[in-house]
């Protein structure tokens, strides 16, 4: 029974002994690019070999496969004693392991061994977990200033809007509100250079819409909407000038019967009409201002 046990042992080790050896051929020297590689990096290993008397080189013509290791391209250089083998693979598992046997025509290379590294493993350190989000310079600061202000910028609005009241309203009166007696003298101007050249009904279609547009903006009534019969108490309320307002009110009424009856006028009347517009606005913005400086003074 002993002698049957330790027969049993010594072809166990023999079986063992030929799964790791060379079969003609002898490993002179093994080359890895890259020296170090981990999990999924393609590696190219290049095995310089020595070929016994007897024994020739030929590459299969599959691949070897195996379920932890892939194996891309096999190819032969040198001479047929010493070639170099040529093998580019790429390892899903780590750790060093035997590499898949090679057989080569009448030889068979099974001594070759690979170490695939981790990137876990080979720092020595525990996972520490995913740092904190860091912040820009400054952010705090930043943040401080904009909280501050939110809390803080209503109060200093609610301070300052008082002594600042009457001279924002003073300046929109001087300032923005030059653009209306603007656009009124630019249309004025047009006019008069194409009285003769458009008809009399557009000449006071234009003219009568420019007034009511300017005396809509320059106060509270809206002049745009105001029938004509209604306009000269109107305009004596804005203007407070009873002539200026009667004038005005009569070309109003006459641009109406111009705009939708068959009355007309010659060049001399549409100029007379463009002065009178001209010369009321110049004494409404004379008002105004006269009223807005007595207002901020006061």
């Amino acid at each position: 029974m002993r002698i049957r046990i330790l027969f049993f042992l010594l072809l166990s080790s023999m079986a063992f002994t030929s799964i790791g050896a060379d079969t003609g051929v002898s490993v002179e020297d093994t080359i890895f690019n890259p020296r170090e590689y981990y999990v999924g990096d393609e590696v190219e290993l290049r095995i310089k070999l020595k070929i016994e008397e007897g024994f020739n080189l030929h590459l299969p013509s599959g691949l070897p496969e195996s379920s932890w290791i892939k194996i891309n391209s096999l190819e032969s250089t040198g001479d047929q004693k010493s070639p170099e083998l040529r093998v580019v693979f790429t390892s899903f598992i780590p750790g060093t392991r035997s590499f898949p046997s090679l057989y080569l025509g009448d030889i068979v290379l099974n001594s070759v061994k690979i170490h695939t590294s981790s990137l876990i493993d080979s720092s020595g350190e525990k996972f520490i977990g995913i740092a904190g989000q860091l912040l820009l310079p400054g952010t705090k600061l930043g943040l401080s200033i904009i909280v501050g202000s939110l809390f803080i910028g209503p109060l200093l609005l609610i301070l300052l809007l008082g002594p600042l009241k009457r001279k924002l309203m003073f300046l929109i009166k001087n300032g923005l509100g030059r653009s209306p007696i603007n656009k009124l003298n630019r249309v004025l101007k047009e006019l008069g250079v194409q009285k003769t050249g458009i008809s009399c009904r557009r000449f006071y279609i234009r003219l009568s819409g420019a007034v009511r547009e300017y005396l809509s903006k320059r106060s509270d009534i809206d002049f745009i909407t105001l029938t004509t019969s209604d306009m000269e108490f109107a305009l004596i309320k804005v203007i407070g000038h009873r002539e200026y307002s009667s004038l005005l009110s009569d070309m109003m009424k006459l641009s109406d019967n111009i705009k939708f009856g068959k009355e007309t006028t010659d060049d001399e009347k549409k100029m007379d009409d463009i002065e009178l517009v001209m010369n009321i606005s110049k004494f409404l913005e004379e008002k105004i201002k006269g009223s807005n400086n007595s207002r901020s003074t006061s």
